[in-house]
């Protein structure tokens, strides 16, 4: 047995196709598929959302409904999840962004049209992370909005310690030291580096494998100390 896709197909589209359209002016505001308000865009979103647990939602826990069938829908919806875990420059290589009638780079844009872009993109994440919890599967969090202040290096050395000593391990979902580095990557919104592996072989040979775990533990005593010097004076 099989269902009708065509709601999850509208669904889909949704999703993958993004027109932002970037103001050229101070009068003007960014616009993510035509919506200037991430609360009427969610609006929409929850629109089609409805329609999905409506119409295939309720026939997938029907009790005769074959695995088959399930494993169809959450197949699609573990695609759409894809986008937004394994690979962090994936939410910004489907859209297209526009300034006026001019194509224009995601490095083009400013910081503050990055984050606002960044809003629209986890609205769609929480969407697709909802229905995959409706329907079985749940994975990660939504990405977050802290800044890394350190080189994406030292982020991959750090993630890169805490995957193999087993302090992280995986929730379920794809068990990969890729996929991890991907997400802290997200999480912090750093450019996950295409030539990772070399950069880990890099760290992992030199004289100090972990340089910077090894400076941040002491920059850390050093704050223990002045801290606790400090109550002693009061």
């Amino acid at each position: 047995m099989s269902f009708n896709l065509n709601y999850l197909a509208d669904y889909e589209f949704a999703i993958f196709d993004v027109v932002v359209q970037l103001p050229v002016n101070s009068k003007e505001s960014l616009r993510f598929n035509q919506e200037k308000s991430c609360r009427m865009y969610m609006r929409r979103i929850l629109e089609r959302e409805s329609l999905l647990f409506y119409k295939i939602g309720a026939r997938i826990e029907e009790s005769d409904c074959p695995e088959e069938a399930k494993e169809e829908i959450r197949n699609h919806l573990e695609l759409l999840e894809e986008l937004f875990v394994t690979d962090v420059s994936k939410p910004r290589e489907r859209i297209v962004f526009l300034r006026g009638d001019k194509l224009t780079e995601w490095t083009d844009l400013s910081v503050e049209e990055q984050l606002r872009v960044w809003r629209f993109v986890i609205v769609q994440y929480n969407s697709v992370r909802r229905l995959r919890e409706h329907f079985g599967r749940e994975r990660y969090l939504v990405p977050g909005y802290y800044r890394w202040t350190e080189s994406p290096s030292c982020l991959l050395e750090m993630g890169n310690i805490l995957w193999e000593t087993k302090i992280v391990v995986a929730n379920g979902g794809v068990n990969t030291k890729k996929a991890f580095l991907n997400y802290l990557c997200l999480f912090y919104d750093v450019s996950f580096p295409s030539n990772y592996n070399r950069e880990l072989y890099r760290m992992e040979n030199r004289e100090n494998p972990h340089k910077f775990w090894s400076e941040t533990s002491d920059k850390y005593l050093q704050w223990i100390q002045q801290r606790l010097g400090e109550s002693e004076e009061e």
